[in-house]
Order: structure tokens, then C-alpha cells, then sequence
């Protein structure tokens, strides 16, 4: 499902932006939640297996576009500062309702210290 399909979008501005083009910076961008099948086929995709840290451009790229950028791929969000990245992620995190970053975090330590401190 494309943006334009979508029927729920989120409208975003990255605080540094892409670098298009000849020295054109792009910062303004929708985000439409992901589907089953975009996380599924993510999944499946070999670069996953090769690199597990491509999972997030990969999944990004099937939910976002930007103004005046025709096509979104894995590649083109390599040119993101890490503050923009991190700024989809938490979108994508919000809009799909995964629970935020750091709570996330803390729960996973909290968990390994049971873990540890029931032994």
C-alpha cells in the first residue's frame, strides 16, 4: 500500500533533512502506519539476514515519503543524520503502537536482573 492509498498519514518535519539532488534539502514527509504484510515481507528480505540493522531503513522506506522525492528506498534514508533517523523510528514506533524506546529498554533490563537475581 502506498502513502497515497493510505487512509491515515502522519505528517513529519526532520529537524536536518535529506540531502536531495543538487544541494536541495527535503525535510517535510508523510508517514502512513505499516501493514502486516510490510513487516512480514521485511522479515523475509535477504539483507535482514545479512544485516539485521537494515530492518529499519527497509521498513521506513515502505512507509514514507518525502516532498518532491519520487521513490523512498532503503538507500536513500543512508543519507539521514542519526537525529532524523531516530525521529521516524519513534514515529514509526508510535503510529504502529510499539511502546516507546526507552521504556522498552528499561523493561529488558529490569527483566535480565529477575532473571539474574532468581539463580
Amino acid at each position: 500500500m502506498g502513502i497515497r492509498e493510505a487512509k491515515t498519514v502522519f505528517d513529519f518535519d526532520l529537524r536536518v533533512g535529506l540531502r536531495v539532488g543538487e544541494g536541495r534539502v527535503v525535510r517535510h514527509g508523510r508517514m502512513r502506519p505499516a501493514t502486516a504484510l510490510d513487516e512480514l515481507e521485511v522479515l523475509e528480505d535477504f539483507r535482514v539476514f545479512v544485516d539485521p540493522g537494515s530492518i529499519t531503513p527497509l521498513l521506513l522506506a515502505r512507509c514514507i515519503e518525502f516532498d518532491g522525492v519520487d521513490q523512498v528506498r532503503p538507500s536513500t534514508l543512508d543519507c539521514l543524520t542519526l537525529l532524523d533517523l531516530r525521529l521516524l523510528e519513534d514515529l514509526y514506533r508510535r503510529i504502529n503502537g510499539y511502546p516507546p524506546r526507552r521504556v522498552r529498554e528499561q523493561n529488558e533490563l529490569h527483566n535480565k536482573n529477575e532473571i539474574a537475581g532468581s539463580w
